[in-house]
């Protein structure tokens, strides 16, 4: 759908989404097939992620680490985008706390000091996106005894948890951008920082189409076609999931929808081979697996909500290699063989 959608409207500027989504999708292949050690390269990726903490912290004590953002004094590191900036904390963040070499006390330390530099960035979806991550190490293997049961409670307590620290956070942020979540002014471009506002010109745009077009899309950069219409600037859609409506109408969202709830279910059968009294040294590879797949995937889905991800390659290639190593020959042979009366279904 997506090459579809690229060729109703073949240009230098469509060519350059295309491949960046067509090169994130092999990425995910790449994944299913591939024959390497991942646990001394995801060793090796949380070797980097300590260096990129403290060199960002070393950083958030210097003056051209900073931009101002509308009235907003925020830390960019050596990125372009504040929002980059954070996810990256954020991304490095999920391997470090799944060392086996750093002793609790350092991990809490090196949360905070992400948790720190988020909150300097003052991108706040990704307050939520290390609350997140932080949340999965507290709870680490135990998350995936009675998988969906747990999923559920460990939720609703995230949730709620949440809530409050926003509430501090608020009460402690003076000067910087607030946010509501839970009054009437929660969608509002204060929030939202026009957001909204492209939305609503998307949600027009898309409602103004054809039938055929609501059902299949209709070209890559339709929404920043349809947002200048109602905006002197060039903005893209800003949400993930308003691009795929967009671009590969309501079937190609759904088929979004769909895949990822297919990466979860891959993740509930997995987890049957955890238990209380399980223990071994297998288990704990199989964790990192499914601790990365899941972490990524809902780092992804939230910083989908305020960013179109899809086209942007530092999320989406973690996201989509964790999930397509759900499917690999190696890893499911790996778990096959520890726990034999496991079958795919």
């Amino acid at each position: 759908m997506i090459s579809v959608s690229f060729l109703k409207d073949m240009s230098s500027e469509t060519s350059i989404l295309y491949f960046k989504i067509t090169f994130s999708i092999l990425v995910f292949l790449y994944a299913i097939l591939y024959k390497g050690n991942i646990y001394k390269d995801i060793k090796l990726l949380e070797n980097f992620s300590l260096i990129f903490i403290f060199f960002n912290f070393i950083l958030s004590f210097l003056p051209f680490a900073y931009q101002y953002w509308g009235h907003v004094y925020t830390f960019n590191g050596l990125y372009y985008f504040k929002t980059d900036a954070a996810l990256a904390i954020v991304i490095f963040l999920s391997f470090i706390l799944l060392s086996r070499s750093l002793n609790i006390k350092v991990k809490i330390i090196l949360a905070l000091i992400s948790l720190y530099l988020v909150y300097l960035t003052n991108a706040r979806i990704h307050i939520l996106s290390i609350f997140l991550v932080i949340g999965l190490s507290v709870v680490n293997q135990s998350l995936f005894i009675d998988f969906k049961r747990k999923l559920l409670k460990y939720s609703l307590l995230g949730a709620f948890l949440f809530i409050g620290f926003m509430g501090v956070y608020n009460t402690f942020s003076e000067g910087g951008l607030k946010i509501d979540i839970t009054g009437e002014d929660a969608y509002d471009s204060a929030n939202l920082q026009g957001r909204d506002k492209i939305w609503e010109a998307l949600i027009r745009g898309y409602n103004d189409g054809s039938s055929l077009e609501q059902l299949f899309g209709t070209t890559l950069l339709k929404d920043v076609n349809i947002v200048s219409l109602y905006s002197t600037d060039t903005h893209n859609s800003h949400n993930s999931f308003l691009f795929f409506l967009i671009a590969i109408g309501i079937v190609g969202l759904l088929l979004f929808f769909y895949l990822t709830y297919i990466f979860l279910k891959r993740i509930i059968f997995y987890s049957k081979s955890f238990s209380k009294k399980n223990k071994s040294e297998n288990l704990y590879k199989i964790y990192i697996i499914l601790n990365l797949s899941l972490a990524h995937t809902a780092i992804f889905l939230i910083s989908s909500l305020t960013n179109s991800n899809i086209l942007f390659q530092q999320q989406t290639w973690f996201f989509l290699f964790f999930t397509g190593y759900l499917f690999n020959s190696k890893f499911i042979h790996y778990v096959q063989a520890s726990f034999s009366q496991m079958k795919l279904p």
